[in-house]
């Protein structure tokens, strides 16, 4: 006679009512405990009991996870609040997206030999200053007459004195076949000597002895005299490459050209990359110093 689906039911609820048993294995340095559970098919299928336990945890079982720190004291701080004797430090020289990581559970030296998790990690990213950001933004990229006169008059408050440049300006100044740099003044001056010319047709632009270049213009305005504007070819600012680190001077060429009457301009920074690395490699010194622990350039095992 057919069973009955009640009948089946009891039947499979009969099979599966089999006890669960308990099994411990043993490694070198682990003992776990795992439960054996049947199915309805007649076999069994073996579940850990950790995640059981977890439940009842009053704290973690280990610190893990990345904290991410605004700036290199914060990224130094956390580091000593957490660290001992196995962590270290990892640069990425990446100059896209430089960044310091700690792993503070890293694995012991070899001398030890003890091999650890490696998840409690923290992450300084280094964001780029404002200024920094404008500056390398600018670099190399053509601007028009108005354009280039409104970048200076945002950014002068970047540009340093000539008496202040340091040698490192003086030396590129000297290469150039001693060129002069351009004070603040003078290039606010030539930012607004540019505003008035907006529109104008350029006649000519012709290198001076001094350095400077002399443009001429032709304008259709019958009370503008067309007198040429002189414009210097070099100066120099001062602005941090991270966002609150120190500041940096860096000699800036200005460079010109003109097209059927039309002059565009562009700002070159004379080695900005060395700028880049220069302030990088500063700010691993002061993290292995401020913390004592070991620097890899490169990242973590994954």
């Amino acid at each position: 006679m057919a069973k009955s689906d009640a009948e089946a039911v009891i039947e499979l609820a009969q099979k599966s009512a089999r006890a669960p048993e308990r099994m411990t294995f043993e490694d070198i340095d682990v003992t776990a405990e795992v439960l054996v559970l049947p199915d309805t098919n007649g076999s069994y299928v073996i579940r850990s009991i950790k995640p059981f336990l977890d439940e009842y945890r009053e704290r973690p079982e280990r610190r893990r996870g990345t904290a991410r720190l605004g700036d290199l004291a914060s990224f130094i701080d956390h580091t000593n609040r957490f660290k001992d004797d196995g962590s270290a430090l990892f640069a990425s020289d990446d100059p896209a997206k430089p960044h310091l990581m700690s792993v503070l559970d890293y694995h012991e030296p070899a001398d030890k030999g003890d091999a650890r998790f490696g998840e409690h990690r923290a992450i300084c990213a280094f964001p780029l200053s404002e200024e920094w950001v404008a500056w390398k933004g600018a670099h190399g990229k053509p601007m028009t007459q108005q354009q280039f006169a409104e970048f200076l008059e945002t950014r002068i408050v970047d540009v340093v004195e000539p008496v202040d440049v340091g040698q490192t300006s003086t030396d590129f100044a000297a290469k150039l076949g001693g060129i002069e740099f351009a004070s603040p003044l003078k290039l606010l001056q030539l930012s607004r000597g540019m505003s008035v010319r907006v529109g104008a047709t350029v006649k000519q632009a012709v290198n001076l002895s001094t350095g400077e270049v002399q443009v001429h213009y032709e304008t259709q305005h019958s009370d503008d005299r067309g007198e040429p504007l002189r414009v210097p070819t070099a100066f120099v600012i001062a602005i941090p490459v991270f966002r609150s680190g120190v500041l940096y001077k860096i000699p800036v060429r200005l460079r010109y050209s003109v097209s059927r009457g039309d002059i565009s301009w562009r700002v070159e920074l004379h080695r900005a990359d060395i700028m880049m690395a220069d302030a990088f490699d500063e700010a691993k010194l002061v993290a292995t110093k401020e913390t004592g622990l070991p620097l890899f350039v490169g990242s973590p095992e994954s």
